[in-house]
């Protein structure tokens, strides 16, 4: 267990969009609450909702999708957390996440 994440505490203000939210799944832990900040088919970048040591692989669940995908911890810088899909998820995943985002912004009218 080598990877360090910890929790910025950042307050924000104003009207911004809300972003995915996801459990981390160490092993039999209990998991642990993320907030997906950016996707693509390669992997994800993550904020952890507290500060954790995470093993090499963990696995990402979705909660709005009820999907998870299997992944790889590659990098850490501050709060963020940036992880690989190790299974064949990612483009479906990506998909699901940018119609989220389109969704949000015609909500919101940007």
């Amino acid at each position: 267990m080598s990877k360090i994440s910890t929790y910025s505490g950042k307050t924000t203000f104003g009207r911004r969009m809300s972003l995915a939210h996801a459990q981390l799944q160490v092993g039999n832990a209990a998991p642990i609450r993320c907030t997906v900040q950016h996707v693509d088919e390669a992997g994800a970048v993550i904020e952890l909702s507290r500060p954790t040591i995470l093993p090499s692989r963990v696995r990402l669940h979705w909660d709005q999708y009820g999907d998870s995908a299997e992944c790889e911890i590659i990098g850490t810088e501050g709060p963020a957390v940036r992880v690989a899909f190790t299974s064949d998820k990612g483009p479906e995943i990506l998909r699901r996440f940018e119609a989220d985002r389109a969704s949000q912004r015609q909500r919101v009218g940007i």
